[in-house]
């Protein structure tokens, strides 16, 4: 499935595909496909294009271009965790709605197995650090 553009809110940006599993393009405009997902997942920089996933709401809409067509999700969630080690990918993290911690292997069971949804990720910014949590915008296909 050749994926080229995801859309909302007025603002449209280019895929690139993640060619190894830390990438993260830094590109304004883009946003990466992250290849470890069984579902539609992108990351962005949140000072880079990542920045547009703090605008969004629950019900907007976003819109993904394939090859073969488009296809629409609405959100449905939006999940903030605290990095307890914000630069180690297997940190541990602290969910900021419940205040339950999670291993990394549980927050990416838990966001990225399901295959019927969007996932657009970034990093929260809290005071000099820049990878301090994760902001998660789950999106779902319409019912």
């Amino acid at each position: 499935m050749n994926i080229l553009f995801i859309l909302f809110l007025g603002l449209k940006l280019m895929v690139i595909q993640q060619p190894t599993p830390e990438y993260v393009s830094r590109l304004e405009g883009t946003v990466t496909q992250f290849q470890m997902a069984n579902n539609y997942a992108f990351l962005a920089h949140n000072y880079a294009s990542g920045r547009y996933f703090f605008d969004l709401k629950i019900g907007d809409e976003i819109e993904v271009g394939l090859s073969e067509g488009n296809k629409t999700f609405t959100v449905t969630e939006i999940k903030q965790y605290q990095a307890l080690e914000p630069d180690d990918v297997n940190s541990n993290f602290i969910d900021l709605e419940t205040g339950e911690e999670l291993t990394a292997a549980q927050l990416f069971g838990k966001i990225y197995t399901d295959p019927n949804r969007l996932v657009l990720q970034t990093c929260i910014e809290r005071g000099n650090e820049k990878s301090w949590g994760r902001l998660f915008v789950i999106a779902n296909e319409p019912q």
